[in-house]
């Protein structure tokens, strides 16, 4: 939870920042990824590529962020940290990924011409 609201402070400066925004969030995202290798340790996570499941987190983090900040910024920290924590630990329902993946398929189609 003191990570979310060091990151929320760090992002509202960003915020004021124009160009040097982008500059400090990533930064911040740097930070972000090394504090979550030196925790994981060395080699997959959970049968996935390491590197993979940290930009995952990352971005899982900026996007719950973003969407607080943008669509509900009165929300106290510990329901954002309660979103964030949903979304990773238990990702979506199959019935709200499952048509973005099928997506997948309309998509490499219309691309090819088919």
């Amino acid at each position: 939870m003191r990570i979310v609201r060091t990151v929320v402070r760090t992002d509202q400066a960003a915020l004021a920042g124009g160009h040097g925004g982008a500059v400090l969030r990533e930064a911040v995202d740097k930070v972000l990824a090394d504090v979550l290798r030196q925790t994981m340790g060395a080699g997959p996570a959970g049968g996935l590529p390491r590197e993979l499941v940290i930009q995952h987190m990352v971005a899982t983090f900026n996007t719950t962020l973003r969407w607080w900040r943008e669509h509900r910024p009165a929300m106290a920290p510990a329901e954002a940290d309660a979103l964030f924590r949903q979304l990773l630990l238990r990702g979506l329902p199959a019935d709200v990924a499952t048509p973005f993946i099928g997506a997948d398929e309309r998509v490499a189609k219309s691309l090819s011409g088919a």
